[in-house]
């Protein structure tokens, strides 16, 4: 929802507006799902500087969490993103990965088919992006 809210419908939000969006959204997901994980992708990561990358996220992360709510602070992950590396992939397996439940189950069929099939690597893609 952040990220979609980012540009705002006419691309004309303010940063302060954006985190307050994000806030109240932050708010109702601790209200009606507690539980709920919360996860963050800071996208066009690639177009911040190599030498300062890690910095700028780290410095983005803590502005996001100064305002969500403290008790949903331990269920939030971050993600730096970009189209144009693994970063987007790795996230979005780390976010599935967390959603399936008997997930080291799964892993064990998986190993046993690679080595049925005599395979060096068996992937698991989804269906409607094939991530």
């Amino acid at each position: 929802m952040f990220r979609r809210a980012y540009g705002g419908p006419t691309g004309e939000w303010t940063k302060k507006a954006v985190l307050e969006y994000f806030k109240h959204c932050v708010k109702y997901l601790n209200e009606y799902s507690p539980n709920a994980k919360i996860v963050c992708l800071l996208n066009k990561i690639d177009l911040v500087n190599k030498d300062i990358r890690d910095e700028v996220f780290n410095y983005r992360k803590r502005e996001i969490l100064e305002y969500a709510a403290d008790e949903c602070r331990d269920r939030m992950q971050f993600f730096g993103t970009t189209i144009w590396d693994d970063t987007l992939f790795t996230a979005w397996s780390s976010i599935v990965n967390s959603l399936i439940p008997n997930i080291s189950f799964m892993q064990e069929h998986l190993h046993r088919i690679r080595q049925g099939c005599g395979a060096t690597e068996v992937a698991v893609f989804e269906r409607s992006t094939f991530l």
